[in-house]
């Protein structure tokens, strides 16, 4: 069966039902959601914490409606689903931005992984703010390797309060620190438009790393594991913004919301097609299902109602009709190789 991952924004647009293309869909939505399977994520969860009314509530049970409970989540190192309700899942998860988690910060329950991110985030954070960073940290900088934490709990804790501000509360933080990147790291903005030629082109900048090269050398100064999809994944979301491959208009970009976008894009690349009305999320989901060769299609609204008739037709073919068609692509097919 074709799975099917709708982004909030389709959902509420399908929730409200304010223009006509909406209320078609939807009933056609219902109507045959059987024929295909539907999932959410942590992302509209998070998503959904920004309504502060009582809507959300009206708008997860509609939502259960689609998915039938189909909740993707990310239990490192496998993507796997369980069966929970949007409204249930909803009383479990954190607040995005939320660090109130370091007041209960147990040093002695950190593994080496964890240990060594935090100091090396930890010392890149501070030369930063020093400004004794060196320009190609990223690949003359030796990472901290350490059997126990340097730095102090206080410190560390006053680190990520103030990092907790200027990326969710100062609205401008992030934007200056992406300008600031943009002019050193690739003035020349190089940028994706829907292809992977980028990669190599970044080459050229003043870092000299491709864009791949940049990804492992950030993993690999910062700590943190590359056999980890999730993370692997969420650097590069990032980096895309950060460098102004695919970046996020200046006005309306907020650090926030972008992780959540990176979520939907993430959870989205194991299904068959992800449907967004958020043209940003689908520039950057484009950019790196195609650099990773993800199969995932990526659609706006106008073109997921073409595409999901032409699905719902499919599915009423008949058996013998699906093997006519199997058998005229056998015929047509082009040998590439032949062995004895």
């Amino acid at each position: 069966m074709i799975t099917i991952y709708l982004d909030k924004q389709v959902f509420s647009h399908l929730f409200n039902a304010r223009e006509e293309k909406y209320s078609l869909l939807r009933e056609k939505i219902l109507s045959h959601k059987d024929e295909f399977i539907f999932f959410y994520s942590n992302a509209h969860l998070f998503d959904l914490q920004d309504d502060k009314t009582d809507i959300k509530y009206a708008e997860m049970e509609f939502m259960q409606s689609i998915v039938d409970g189909n909740r993707l989540i990310y239990e490192s190192p496998r993507q796997e689903v369980i069966k929970q309700s949007p409204r249930e899942a909803f009383e479990t998860v954190g607040k995005v931005g939320d660090f109130s988690w370091l007041d209960n910060f147990d040093v002695s329950q950190l593994t080496d992984e964890q240990r060594n991110a935090i100091n090396n985030i930890v010392d890149i954070s501070i030369k930063d703010l020093k400004g004794e960073l060196d320009f190609n940290w990223l690949t003359n900088r030796i990472p901290i390797s350490a059997n126990e934490l340097q730095v102090e709990v206080p410190i560390f804790k006053s680190l990520m309060n103030f990092i907790a501000y200027n990326f969710y509360e100062n609205k401008n933080a992030y934007k200056q620190v992406r300008d600031n990147t943009i002019a050193r790291y690739n003035p020349e903005e190089i940028k994706a438009n829907g292809a992977d030629v980028f990669n190599e082109q970044l080459s050229s900048s003043p870092l000299g790393l491709s864009f791949i090269e940049t990804i492992k050398a950030t993993l690999a100064q910062t700590g943190l594991s590359s056999s980890d999809s999730a993370i692997v994944y969420y650097i590069s979301y990032m980096l895309l913004d950060l460098f102004g491959v695919n970046k996020e208009a200046r006005k309306k970009v907020k650090f926030q919301n972008m992780q959540a976008d990176c979520c939907h894009s993430f959870f989205g690349s194991y299904c068959d097609c992800i449907v967004s009305d958020d043209e940003g999320l689908r520039l950057k989901s484009k950019t790196l299902y195609k650099l990773f060769n993800f199969g995932t299609k990526v659609y706006s609204i106008d073109e997921f109602i073409e595409r999901f008739d032409e699905a719902i037709n499919n599915n009423k073919k008949s058996g013998r009709k699906y093997f006519d068609e199997i058998f005229n692509d056998y015929i047509a097919r082009q040998i590439l190789r032949t062995e004895t």
